[in-house]
């Protein structure tokens, strides 16, 4: 069940706070990382703005507020659509988020444009076939939300059709495919449902808005979570990493696994996507330290290797990262005042036992950056046991690193000659397809580095 949960934040790469960033600080960031894109995005394109249909709900306000601040000083505009289906019970909360985003933002304008005649001469015109079925809710409410769109692009003439959809609906696939799900640009791609909560308060979304319950009002349920057979609040813990229970986790897997072709381009003789599934990878990055760059046990090319093995990185984000670090309390048996043949480094709670910044600003992807309840496995921290090898190192949720590896494994880090090497040698006696990068390693001894690099070449492991 870990190794699924692994694969699927993998996939649905889901944005994750830093563990070196305060909330605050990450919402902040992502605001104006949304803002540069949105304006980025329409002005390539050379439109005029963008249209959203405004639905009352949090995820809309949301998008419509971070697309609004993002133009707001380019003279384009924002056009906004409610798009009720006759009576539409919460239709003042979708006033009210006009409301507050008029008064906020100039450059929003906003109409209503009932569907009601689209749907009900579509239901009259379908009403004839044999395959319609007028008790099947999923078909009635997926048909209102494709006519929202239809509305959308046939008014949106030199305006870009704006998504509502985040990471918390993309892993389980909650939107209707060629719907709400069919859209130009995404303003709150890879946030959880908590973020977009952060972000309303922000620009202080109604309180009615903030309050009530989520739901897609297609009337199909009462509410998301109740569709949905799982709370949104387990949604955002699952793909923040942490571990919830496991039939929570089981109704998870099995909505996202179901509702795979909802993720993917078309299926073709050459999207093969439905029959190829590309064998996972996992990266090891090993003591990729303060102490081991620039404090007590620096080595030789650690600065380069640590560039190398970024670049590496982003250049495969379909990889899983997991880091390794040393973790030793101030009486371990490998310091040179306890007996050992070590400076003291690497000390549970110094600054030499973190890992470097670049990991945390220079990834990309950010669920490949380091987290310390998710992807960080820690070794020596017993004070009686040598431990170079991160085979066995240790993350207090997930266990052991060997138990959430992948089969095929690339290494980098530091040093070659000692934690490299012994990481290797396990990762090999125990069956693993193991490739080294070479240009991000770092070591003690030049000659010593390529002498290990040449016996492990030796033994099965690839240099890359």
């Amino acid at each position: 069940m870990k190794m699924r949960q692994r694969e699927i934040l993998n996939a649905v790469s889901p944005d994750f706070p830093r563990d070196n960033m305060t909330k605050a600080e990450y919402i902040a960031k992502k605001i104006d990382e949304i803002k540069s894109m949105t304006l980025e995005y329409m002005e390539k394109n050379r439109m005029d703005g963008y249209i959203l249909g405004l639905s009352g709900g949090i995820d809309s306000f949301v998008c419509a507020a971070l697309i609004a601040d993002a133009i707001k000083d380019t003279g384009k505009e924002l056009h906004l659509l409610l798009m009720p289906n006759g009576t539409q019970s919460d239709m003042a909360d979708s006033i009210a988020c006009v409301d507050a985003l008029k008064a906020r933002f100039s450059c929003i304008s906003a109409e209503t444009i009932s569907i009601e005649n689209a749907y009900s001469g579509a239901l009259e015109d379908i009403g004839r076939s044999q395959l319609f079925d007028v008790t099947d809710k999923y078909a009635l409410g997926n048909l209102q939300a494709r006519l929202r769109m239809i509305i959308q692009y046939s008014l949106g003439k030199r305006l870009l059709v704006a998504g509502t959809e985040h990471a918390t609906e993309n892993v389980t696939a909650y939107f209707t495919k060629f719907g709400d799900g069919g859209c130009d640009f995404i303003p709150t791609d890879g946030l959880l449902k908590n973020d977009i909560y952060e972000i309303a308060k922000i620009y202080e979304a109604p309180e009615a808005i903030i309050k009530k319950a989520p739901a897609a009002g297609l009337g199909i349920s009462k509410s998301d979570e109740d569709e949905l057979g799982v709370t949104y609040d387990d949604l955002c813990q699952y793909l923040s990493g942490h571990l919830i229970e496991k039939s929570k986790a089981d109704r998870i897997f099995k909505l996202y696994e179901a509702s795979e072709h909802k993720r993917h381009l078309p299926a073709s003789p050459r999207n093969l996507w439905w029959k190829e599934r590309s064998q996972l990878t996992t990266h090891i990055v090993v003591d990729a330290l303060h102490d081991f760059i620039r404090g007590s046990l620096p080595c030789l090319n650690a600065e380069e290797s640590i560039d190398a093995a970024i670049d590496y990185i982003n250049e495969h984000p379909e990889m899983q990262v997991f880091y390794v670090r040393d973790h030793h309390p101030e009486t371990h048996c490998s310091f040179k005042e306890n007996g050992g043949i070590w400076p003291a480094h690497c000390v549970i709670g110094e600054t030499g036992s973190e890992i470097d910044e670049r990991y945390y600003t220079n990834i990309k992807k950010t669920v490949n950056s380091p987290i310390a309840h998710f992807n960080i496995f820690n070794k020596g921290e017993n004070p009686m046991q040598e431990e170079y090898s991160g085979f066995g190192a240790k993350n207090e949720f997930f266990g052991q690193l060997r138990f959430n590896l992948s089969r095929k494994v690339v290494v980098s880090g530091m040093a070659t000659e000692y934690c490299i090497k012994e990481t290797v040698l396990l990762l090999l006696k125990n069956g693993f397809d193991v490739s080294i990068l070479k240009r991000g390693l770092a070591y003690i001894d030049k000659e010593e580095h390529e002498k290990v690099l040449a016996e492990l070449e030796s033994i099965g492991a690839k240099i890359i």
